[in-house]
């Protein structure tokens, strides 16, 4: 077993023992426990506004592309700080800029 294919199986032993492990209040990572995107007795609102359904808010710097993780009523997110200006994301699995590139190099369409 190569060290890359080891410490795989180490992350994702210690991912499913998190889950295992996670109080029904907690979403210990991207799609929550189980990985199914669902909570048993969910009681969603299905209105929310200022005043109404927001229990809390807090300004974040930077873009955050990452799932919340809550674990022991503490909510972790993840955010990208840089001193470029952001691009927005183009449609599609990748940017409009990274297939010319892809183009330039001589890859044809079926290649992209």
């Amino acid at each position: 077993m190569t060290l890359l294919s080891t410490m795989a199986a180490v992350a994702a032993a210690i991912c499913g023992t998190m889950a295992a492990a996670a109080a029904p209040e907690d979403w210990p990572g991207f799609r929550g426990p189980g990985m199914t995107a669902t909570v048993a007795d969910a009681k969603i609102p299905t209105t929310w506004g200022p005043g109404s359904n927001i229990a809390w808010t807090v300004e974040l710097a930077g873009n955050g592309w990452s799932s919340p993780i809550i674990w022991n009523n503490t909510v972790y997110v993840t955010s990208a700080v840089s001193g470029k200006p952001f691009k927005e994301p183009s449609p599609g699995l990748y940017g409009n800029d990274y297939i010319a590139e892809l183009r330039a190099q001589g890859l044809s369409n079926e290649e992209v």
